[in-house]
């Protein structure tokens, strides 16, 4: 399978604090590979360093065989880049498909061309029959489709997403999630999606990569890192009024490091497979308790394992 390599020593802004520390990975043609971290981690600039947007102050990054200082234009020819705020860029006195228009011919690509692939752009986000819309006749979910539409304009290998579903109602989020999964991954695109939502991250990605304090931390395969880096935690069902008792039980046990309390579940974190014995035995005795099995930790769990509850 073919892979893409991108690493960079670092970048270091005006106020001297380094952002970016010999950060370097390898990616697959067809694989979402998430680059998941706190906000101020350093996602974005990571992103803006592989798309040839900025230079580093110090050392530099491999994109797809291309250096960001000697070869910007091989690298910016390599990487569509969609920013948070990317709809923004779109002239609200022309229409969508006008918009698209434009962005399509600064791409370099001839008008004829450029008439074909903003179709088809817009077929499959979706936003087909919204051509002749004005932007801000569109939702914030449709802006941010039309975003993406903008970013595959350009048939180039590598795409980066940062946060493409940040603010955007829970519907549209589904959406973009299964165009990303079922269009762009089908396309052979190296994709890289920037996101501090674990839950987007678990069910979108097959790679994970943390970054923390300017450093990958750890990369690896979503159902790998749940298999060898998460300790398993306790799913506790229960009736929504005998939950409290419960509590109380549970904070006692020395195993017991924390505890997720819900309506009719409780999720028991701490080395809670060693004593899971211990565990039924204190809870066989409780009122209420109505299940009691070991889970494989969330995407949420494993990251605030590796790297802590420390700022970025």
């Amino acid at each position: 399978m073919r892979s893409r390599r991108f690493s960079s020593v670092s970048s270091r802004p005006s106020s001297q604090l380094r952002v970016l520390d010999d950060v370097s990975f390898a990616t697959r043609d067809g694989e979402v590979l998430g680059i998941l971290g706190t906000n101020g981690s350093g996602k974005t600039t990571l992103f803006k360093l592989l798309a040839g947007i900025l230079l580093p102050d110090a050392g530099t990054a491999i994109v797809n065989g291309h250096d960001i200082r000697s070869e910007r234009g091989l690298v910016r020819e390599s990487v569509s880049f969609l920013s948070t705020t990317g709809w923004m860029l779109f002239d609200y006195g022309i229409r969508l498909s006008d918009n698209l228009l434009f962005w399509a011919v600064a791409e370099g690509l001839e008008i004829r061309e450029a008439r074909e692939r903003v179709a088809h752009a817009l077929k499959v986000v979706g936003l087909k029959n919204k051509e002749r819309f004005y932007p801000q006749n569109l939702s914030t979910g449709m802006r941010q489709r039309a975003n993406l539409a903008r970013a595959l304009l350009a048939d180039k290998p590598i795409l980066l997403l940062d946060e493409p579903t940040s603010g955007i109602d829970p519907a549209s989020v589904v959406g973009i999630k299964r165009f990303i999964r079922e269009e762009l991954m089908s396309s052979r695109r190296s994709i890289l999606l920037a996101t501090n939502n674990m839950w987007e991250a678990e069910s979108t990605c097959d790679r994970v990569a943390f970054l923390h304090k300017g450093r990958i931390a750890l990369i690896d395969d979503v159902a790998n890192l749940k298999r060898t880096t998460g300790a398993k935690c306790a799913v506790i069902g229960v009736k929504k009024s005998d939950s409290s008792h419960l509590e109380e039980s549970l904070r006692k046990l020395p195993f017991v490091r924390d505890l997720a309390i819900e309506a009719s579940m409780v999720r028991v974190y701490g080395d809670v497979e060693t004593h899971f014995p211990e565990l039924l035995n204190e809870v066989s005795r409780i009122p209420g308790v109505l299940s009691v099995a070991l889970d494989e930790p969330s995407l949420t769990e494993i990251f605030l394992q590796v790297v802590g509850g420390d700022s970025p």
